[in-house]
C-alpha cells in the first residue's frame, strides 16, 4: 500500500506511522514537501496581493520523526535519487519517503478546493473575504 500525501496534510495525522510500525503494515508513505499549505497559500498570493498568512510551515524533516518512530525512512532532495529511495522503502515497509518539492508548482484541487468554498473556512473574517472577492 502507498499513501501519498502533503506535508501539510501529513502532519495532521503523521502518528499514522506509529500504527504501521506497530502492526507492521507494509505501506510507504510519500510525504510531497514544499513547507507550505499550497492551495491556501497560492490562493493569499493571487487573492491579496501576495500577502501570505500563516500557511507557509517550518521546513520538517519528516523523514527524521518516523526514524525517531523506528521506521526506515529517508528524504529526498535530488529526483536522480527517488527510484532507488522508493526500491528500498518498499524493501522495508513500513517506510517513508519525504520528498522535496517546489513550492511555485499549483495543486490540481486549486479550483474546487477550499479556496472557492467559503462555507467550509474555518475563520469567519476568511469567509467574508472569500465572499467579498467571489462576488465583486
Amino acid at each position: 500500500m502507498v499513501v501519498v500525501t502533503g506535508d501539510g496534510a501529513f502532519g495532521l495525522n503523521a502518528m499514522d506511522l506509529d500504527t504501521a510500525k506497530r502492526h507492521n503494515a507494509r505501506v510507504v508513505f510519500v510525504v510531497a514537501n514544499n513547507a507550505a499549505w499550497s492551495i491556501e497559500r497560492n490562493d493569499q498570493i493571487e487573492t491579496y496581493d501576495s500577502r501570505i498568512v500563516g500557511t507557509e510551515l517550518p521546513g520538517c524533516d519528516h523523514a527524521a520523526m518516523a526514524r525517531a518512530l523506528g521506521l526506515h525512512a529517508e528524504r529526498v532532495e535530488d529526483p536522480a535519487d527517488l527510484t532507488d529511495a522508493y526500491r528500498r522503502a518498499f524493501d522495508h515497509a513500513p517506510a517513508l519517503v519525504d520528498v522535496v518539492v517546489t513550492r511555485d508548482a499549483s495543486s490540481p484541487d486549486a479550483l474546487s478546493g477550499l479556496p472557492v468554498i467559503p462555507d467550509l473556512q474555518p475563520l469567519g473574517s476568511w469567509d467574508r473575504a472569500e465572499k467579498e472577492r467571489i462576488t465583486a
